[in-house]
């Protein structure tokens, strides 16, 4: 029996306590990655966004705002 074997519940928690990917390697055969759920709907929700040219235009132009200081301060009990 391997350390993963006999552990897995600590990594499993350590995966979604600490946000850390797992990869899991395997003789002969691919690696496998393990994240937490929480982090793997993020990065779907990133690779949408980004995968949207309208979208990533959009985030791209923020960006070079924030950057150049372009920016609005609005306090939530001004709207």
């Amino acid at each position: 029996m391997t350390d993963f074997q006999r552990n897995m519940v600590k990594y499993f928690d350590n995966v979604v306590d600490q946000s850390r990917r797992l990869t899991v390697t395997r003789q002969h055969k691919p690696n496998i990655v393990i994240i937490s759920e929480k982090d793997y709907e993020c990065l779907k929700e990133n690779l949408y966004v980004l995968g949207n040219s309208t979208n990533r235009k959009h985030l791209d132009r923020s960006i070079n705002q924030a950057k150049n200081h372009q920016t609005t301060q609005i306090h939530l009990n001004d709207l």
